[in-house]
This record gives C-alpha cells, structure tokens and sequence, in this order.
C-alpha cells in the first residue's frame, strides 16, 4: 500500500483549492435616473428591469459571470417605444483592466455615464439579443478614445419612454473602431433562476494583468445598469505548485532525519 505522507496531502491541498466566486449586489444606479432611483419603471413594471446582483470569478483566465435579473423573463416588451420597433433587449456586456466609475459609492456614482467613467476596453457580443436560451458571444476590442465612439448608448435605443440616458449598452458594430480579437464565448439564460451567464476566456487581451476585472451590463434601454470588479486572485502554476511541492517533501524529510538523528 503507497504510503500518502503530509507533505503530498498538503501539495494536492493547495492544488485543489476552489476559486472564490464575488458577489457584486447592484448598488451602482449611474446617471439621468429622473427621480426613480435604482430602477426606472412604474411599480407594475419594476421587477420586470430590475437587477439584484452579479457572481462572478476568474479561474486561470476564464470568466465565469452571471447576472441576476427577471429582465430575462421579458427580452422583447415595449416594442413602440423602441427605435427599431423590436422591444427592450439584452445588451452586450463590457469589460476592462480597472473600474473607475464617476461619483461616490454612498450616492450609487449618480453622476456616471458614458462620458466620465470607466473607458471600456472590450466588448462580448451576444450573437441574438433577443434570444431566451443563449448562444454564442464574439469579443470585441474597442479601439475609440471614448466610450461613445465604441457603443451604442440607451438614448439611441429608445425612441420614447422614460429611460436612463447616456448608458452604453451595444458594442458599435456599424463602427469601424471595435475590432474583432478571434475570441468567441458562450452566453446563455436560465429563466428558472432569472440568470443571464457569459463564459469566455480572456487570455492575450491584458484584461487579467492587475487585481481587478470590471464589467458592464444592462438591458438596451438603461433602466437598471450593473457595474462593478471582480478581484481577480493569483493562482501558482503548475511548474511553481510542483516547485513547492518539492521543498514540503524536503523540508518534511529533512524533519524526519532530524528526529532519528536525535
């Protein structure tokens, strides 16, 4: 029988270790909310925009995130109000190294928009906003100096209504500044638990270099925005957890010697 000594169960320990999800509750509001606050809707239509939170986590250079919000039990409603006649639907989801949001967290950063926050550096978009199940979702870099130069915002949207103003909310594919980068993700929608997930791996776009990733969504005419940053925790390589594998087996052999020696 292979005897397991402590140093190999605590090397396949460490390797073992989950990634911790984080949880982003949605208390970012953004500009232009005309009074109603978190969600712009009658009290008929609240729970119908409303976002309530987002998990998400980083495994290697994988995002797993998912949005939670009823809006995906009604992709389509308000057809006349909006520009292309076709309803309110699921925007694209933006992302960057850092979020930097305009205003203060204590007044849910009422003054950011499109204008004074995060500039974001790219864009997964869902291949059929108005779907109910999900599919596939391309990854855009957005080359503009601005965010209004790399989307399409709620205003342009929305051709009556009340509606949160100056959101971005679809990558500008008319536009010749976002570029496709070659890396396609999947997005899918779990109506039963009212979850909207994306999944796609960010290796070679820079997202994953510092501490943070943050992370942009909404539906198409604004009414409930969430942004926020998922920590993004530094796992070893492989080659590095071998590496310390070997000096526990070490360090605990040369434990061992020590004791028969004494």
């Amino acid at each position: 029988m292979k005897r397991v000594t402590k140093a190999t169960m605590l090397v396949g320990i460490l390797a073992a270790q989950p990634v911790d999800a984080n949880v982003i509750t949605d208390s970012y509001v953004g500009s232009d909310d005309h009074g109603y606050g978190d969600v712009i809707a009658s009290n008929a239509d609240l729970t119908k925009f409303d976002i309530t939170q987002a998990t998400g986590s980083v495994s290697g250079t994988f995002l797993n995130l998912s949005i939670e919000t009823d809006f995906v039990n009604h992709v389509g409603i308000f057809p006349s109000l909006t520009a292309d006649g076709l309803g309110v639907a699921l925007g694209d989801l933006f992302l960057a190294s850092a979020w930097n949001p305009a205003g203060d967290a204590s007044d849910g950063y009422r003054t950011d928009n499109h204008a004074n926050g995060t500039i974001w550096e790219y864009g997964l978009v869902l291949n059929d906003r108005f779907s109910s199940t999900g599919g596939i979702a391309t990854l855009f870099r957005l080359n503009g100096e601005t965010n209004a130069e790399n989307a399409i915002l709620s205003d342009e949207m929305m051709k009556s209504g009340v509606y949160r103003n100056g959101q971005e909310t679809l990558v500008d594919l008319a536009s010749e500044i976002p570029e496709p980068v070659g890396i396609f993700g999947t997005w899918s929608i779990d109506t039963s638990n009212n979850l909207l997930n994306f999944g796609v791996d960010l290796a070679n776009t820079g997202l994953l270099d510092g501490n943070e990733l943050a992370f942009h969504w909404n539906m198409t005419c604004g009414n409930d925005t969430i942004e926020g940053a998922i920590e993004i925790k530094k796992i070893p390589e492989p080659a590095t957890l071998g590496l310390l594998g070997l000096s526990l087996v070490a360090l605990f052999g040369l434990r061992r010697r020590n004791l028969k020696d004494s």
